[in-house]
């Protein structure tokens, strides 16, 4: 049975990983717009520079495409793996928000607004899974793997910078960081409103150890540290959150069995 998972697994690929031409488009749109939002500031000291300015803005391409296409790609795979083809939406609102905050701030805001996913009922390749047809749960954990790609990709270039010091890399960290962070608020098409549909307990632990962990690798701890720290945080978050909130919600025939059959008649 694993054998033939795999291969299934593979010919999904082969046939649906992918990009669409409006896909391409809307990724390359993405990747430009947030690049011109974190180079904003960079268009020369004092006195404007074009050379300097598309320089940084390069840059900050390479920085905004790794990200992007190294989250987008997780959610693809993972989504063909459930049996869901991912498809890539931009956001024009979004994006056009954040050039706004941009212009407005003078570069001081970063409003990362890009975009989310759709995804695609594949069902050939759901014969025998529970809930055969489209899983909202299911879209909430597939958007956060990207979230979680990103922050992952902060997390290993924080270990490159342990041995490399480069300020590029010291940028790359600060954007993937950013971007995971904006990618869990509760906006139309991002990450955080579909997880927070899902599962607001799942919502409430993956948001707290994003957060926790992204914040702290912008810090010299080392990013082992910031990992244990930011799981301890998010456990005690989600048992908190549970036993002063969610748990008073689900009002079943003793309200939880938090209380008494008397109390729960009232």
């Amino acid at each position: 049975m694993g054998m033939q998972r795999w291969a299934d697994f593979q010919y999904k690929i082969k046939q649906y990983f992918g990009l669409a031409k409006t896909e391409i488009i809307g990724i390359a749109v993405s990747i430009i717009i947030l690049s011109f939002i974190i180079s904003f500031r960079q268009w020369g000291k004092g006195d404007f520079s074009l050379a300097a300015g598309l320089l940084n803005w390069f840059n900050a391409g390479l920085i905004t495409g790794l990200v992007v296409v190294i989250s987008h790609a997780v959610q693809r795979l993972v989504g063909l793996y459930h049996g869901y083809r991912v498809e890539y939406k931009m956001w024009t609102l979004g994006l056009l928000a954040g050039l706004f905050a941009a212009f407005v701030s003078y570069g001081r805001v970063w409003l990362l607004l890009p975009g989310g996913i759709v995804m695609h009922h594949l069902a050939g390749h759901r014969l025998g899974y529970h809930r055969y047809g489209p899983d909202h749960y299911m879209w909430g954990i597939i958007s956060l793997t990207g979230t979680f790609a990103a922050i992952f990709t902060a997390f290993a270039f924080k270990l490159v910078s342990l041995i490399i010091e480069n300020p590029l890399i010291d940028r790359l960290i600060f954007f993937a960081v950013i971007y995971a962070l904006y990618d869990l608020l509760p906006f139309p098409a991002s990450t955080g409103l579909k997880l927070f549909y899902a599962s607001r307990l799942v919502y409430i632990f993956n948001a707290v150890m994003v957060v926790v962990l992204g914040l702290l690798l912008l810090t010299p701890l080392h990013p082992a540290i910031t990992v244990a720290i930011s799981i301890f945080v998010a456990i005690v978050s989600w048992l908190l959150y549970y036993l002063h909130f969610e748990r008073y919600l689900w009002k079943g025939p003793y309200a939880g069995g938090w209380v008494s059959k008397v109390e729960a008649k009232k």
